[in-house]
């Protein structure tokens, strides 16, 4: 551990998450964020969902398998710009230094030189694809390809919104593109268009003129230099953070694999179980997330650690309250949901879905440990517990899968998930630690502090 000593552009002060002299204008401002923060996820969500409901509509299954394919590779991608761009950024509060115009515009270059080596090998890597037995696939890759500088950028702009505390600047411009991009759709099916393609032009366009858009509302110059500057200065950093998040990524994209010995009915069966607590609860954690690292890095500057610890605990009470009633509706009416949604053949799934809601609520508890960890530096241990994860992960659902089933690969999900919800907070409790000795005290990226007791 060690002071920082280096001076840094100065902090723009804006209001903080919690200070007893101004409590209610405090609450005030910070309710009003979450609840436009939320609306901003829940409502790219919704349309995330919308669009895949008309490709399933225009194209049938092999169509929304196309689509599908494009989308995880943009999901892909986006962990990749997290990690590398905006994490570090919120980290680093870089929307709210004195000289943060000059850190927009690299980090908008940043986004550029991605979204650009990105379109390059997802262009290349569609032409076997294209000339072989999986045609589909390779066109809807191509197809996404010149479009993916835009949609990189366009979440760049979600995140400086956020970064900013000016969520609503966020919303708007998600309604710009998902205005432009329904639009776009319509238009295309009008002139007679049916394939999935119909959804990822629309998709581009939408992406093109909220980049744009986005480059006025927060008066921002464009521009390719300082890009690859920025993301090699934050490599120390970034690096631990790009690492874990394709970790969690890969865990999260695995399971179909890992849990083979279910079989393609159980596969099925699990997934719409999940897709009930999934839906509306990524939301929430999103949401959770998306507001919660920038007040965490503003409170620590600011406040240092008590301020950072009061934010971590609201991020996570929040969390286990909101997932928590998710979880009850899923507990209580699941069978009847899945009777709804998918019909009288997933009804014996309920007991899975119940489990899994398990999963979800403790994951929950490690919401505010994480936010923690990346506030403070500490990208190096996140690395370790994504790292923790998908070791159990693909320990646990094979054996439980094959022994128990469906109900076992969703008891292994519950059993992953305790794991790093305990490492997460035994992180948290260092930290905690850490700062009880020194209150001014960070962490060296390269000491970072490593996983367990």
């Amino acid at each position: 551990m060690t002071r920082i000593d280096e001076p840094r552009p100065a902090l723009v002060e804006t209001a903080p998450f919690e200070d007893s002299a101004r409590s209610n204008t405090a609450h005030a401002k910070t309710s009003r964020r979450v609840a436009i923060t939320t609306a901003d996820q829940a409502f790219s969500s919704a349309s995330n969902f919308a669009v895949g409901v008309v490709v399933a509509r225009l194209a049938g299954p092999a169509g929304l398998g196309a689509y599908a394919v494009a989308y995880t590779a943009w999901l892909a991608l986006g962990t990749a710009h997290r990690a590398l761009i905006t994490d570090p950024m919120s980290i680093d509060n870089d929307a709210l230094r004195s000289d943060a115009n000059e850190r927009l515009v690299a980090g908008v270059a940043a986004e550029a030189a991605i979204g650009l080596a990105a379109a390059g090998a997802v262009a290349v890597a569609s032409i076997p694809l294209i000339f072989s037995g999986l045609h589909a696939f390779g066109i809807a890759l191509l197809t996404l390809a010149p479009f993916l500088p835009f949609l990189l950028v366009q979440d760049y702009w979600r995140w400086v919104g956020f970064m900013q505390a000016r969520p609503e600047r966020s919303l708007v411009n998600d309604a710009v593109f998902n205005c432009v991009q329904a639009f776009g759709i319509g238009a295309l099916i009008l002139a007679g268009l049916r394939s999935p393609s119909v959804a990822i032009v629309a998709w581009g366009v939408g992406a093109v003129v909220a980049t744009v858009y986005g480059l006025r509302q927060f008066s921002v110059r464009f521009s390719l230099r300082g890009g690859v500057e920025m993301i090699r200065s934050r490599w120390p950093m970034s690096k631990w953070l790009f690492a874990g998040g394709l970790a969690s990524w890969g865990s999260a994209q695995a399971y179909p694999l890992l849990a083979a010995p279910v079989g393609p009915v159980g596969l099925g069966g699990l997934k719409a179980a999940q897709n009930l607590m999934s839906g509306p609860t990524l939301v929430l954690i999103q949401a959770g997330g998306s507001i919660g690292l920038p007040e965490a890095s503003r409170s620590l500057e600011h406040g240092g650690w008590p301020r950072l610890r009061r934010v971590a605990g609201w991020v996570t009470v929040a969390g286990v309250v909101s997932v928590g009633i998710v979880a009850a509706i899923v507990f209580f009416a699941g069978g009847r949901i899945l009777d709804v949604v998918y019909g009288a053949k997933f009804v014996k799934y309920t007991t899975t879905a119940r489990i899994i809601a398990l999963a979800w609520l403790i994951q929950t508890l490690g919401l505010g440990p994480i936010i923690v960890l990346k506030a403070t530096k500490q990208a190096r241990a996140l690395f370790h517990i994504a790292l923790v994860s998908l070791v159990a992960a693909c320990i646990l659902l094979p054996s439980f899968s094959l022994v128990w089933g469906v109900n076992g690969t969703a008891m292994a999900i519950v059993v992953t998930a305790a794991v790093t919800a305990w490492v997460e907070i035994n992180s948290y409790l260092r930290t905690a630690r850490a700062f009880a000795t020194d209150p001014a005290a960070t962490f060296e990226l390269d000491n970072a502090p490593a996983v367990g007791p």
